[in-house]
């Protein structure tokens, strides 16, 4: 019979339900990212017309600089489903400044657009401010840095 290796610690389900959800997000955000950038090349590289070059090179760039942000993302996910220590720092860095961008962006539409969208960027900076309050729980952080 096989014996069954025991890990230090489990990683709880609110990792695992974090891993998965940023992992799909990444995923198709990165798809996305990647079609457009394409979508750019097609135009840059198929047209003929004078207007076409600049468009297509700026759908490629747009496309290439959308990846940058959103790659940390999928590495996380991946580092957090192993439970890897070094996932838990960039969940920490990558969602606080996503919280600390939410915030702002709640400031700046109230200002320009009014409370509707205020209201939005508000709930998407709550949210990403209790996943940086889950990350740094005493449960979580000790099964990540125990992990490295």
């Amino acid at each position: 019979m096989h014996e069954r290796r025991s890990t230090p610690m489990e990683l709880p389900i609110g990792v695992r339900i974090l891993a998965i959800s940023a992992g799909v997000v990444g995923s198709l955000a990165a798809l996305a990212a990647l079609l457009f950038a394409l979508m750019g090349a097609v135009i840059l590289f198929q047209s003929k017309e004078t207007l076409a070059p600049w468009v297509g090179t700026t759908f490629l760039i747009a496309g290439s600089f959308a990846l940058l942000p959103i790659l940390p993302l999928v590495v996380f996910a991946i580092g957090a489903w192993q439970g890897r220590g070094w996932a838990w720092w960039l969940g920490i860095v990558w969602f606080g400044l996503a919280a600390a961008s939410a915030v702002l962006n709640t400031l700046t539409q109230f200002v320009s657009r009014g409370w509707l969208q205020s209201i939005t960027w508000g709930g998407v900076a709550l949210l990403l401010s209790g996943i940086v309050w889950y990350l740094l729980t005493p449960t979580v952080r000790h099964v990540f840095l125990s992990a490295s």
